[in-house]
């Protein structure tokens, strides 16, 4: 008896792929959702931005000495990657 390795690996293999697809569908809505939800951000102080979200609006620390739109990139960046993987891990109402 012989197992039809090609067969087998062709089986497993547009498994994976399939399974690759979902979730690479699942995080593209999930992103376009946080963009939806967490548009932007403008600078409220010389120490703080605010997410233009009209449902968040949260108030975000950035450093004085580093307020430069670089950093308050990556802060505004963390915000919205924080609301990503809530939505991710299966909360719906994670982006609001």
């Amino acid at each position: 008896m012989t197992i039809e390795h090609l067969d087998f690996n062709t089986q497993v293999h547009s498994d994976a792929i399939a399974d690759l697809e979902a979730a690479e569908n699942a995080v593209f809505a999930a992103m376009v959702r946080i963009l939806e939800l967490h548009p932007g951000y403008k600078f409220a102080s010389a120490g703080e931005i605010r997410c233009s979200g009209r449902a968040c609006s949260r108030y975000m620390k950035v450093s004085i000495a580093g307020n430069t739109p670089v950093t308050a990139d990556g802060i505004f960046a963390a915000h919205q990657r924080d609301f990503l993987d809530l939505m991710l891990a299966g909360h719906a109402d994670a982006g609001a």
